[in-house]
């Protein structure tokens, strides 16, 4: 809502069910925030559903790389080869920080 600012929800609530209850219980015109950092598993969908007008994924993206390449550099160190399925194309990696990469959709 224009002229309001937003209020941001950050909990540790690994389950979002005090995030879900905050939004249920919401009468202010400002709009609600969710950083939903501990708990993934509720979906942006979700989340827009119970009230929600912005979700910031803050650092999904660096820990999913990061578990990846923690996943690739554990398959070569322990001598296997990698599936070339779970790799980016290498074109891509060249794009990275050109004016037309996309790094989020």
């Amino acid at each position: 809502m224009p002229g309001y600012p937003g209020a941001f929800i950050h909990s540790k609530d690994p389950s979002g069910e005090q995030a879900l209850a905050t939004a249920a219980a919401w009468r202010n015109p400002a709009p609600l925030v969710v950083i939903p950092t501990a708990f993934p598993q509720v979906s942006g969908h979700e989340l827009g559903i119970a009230g929600f007008a912005l979700c910031i994924y803050a650092n999904q993206l660096s820990r999913a790389a990061l578990a990846g390449m923690r996943t690739a550099a554990e398959r070569i160190a322990s001598g296997g080869a990698l599936d070339t399925s779970v790799l980016a194309p290498f074109g891509d990696l060249l794009r990275v920080g050109q004016s037309d990469a996309r790094a989020c959709i």
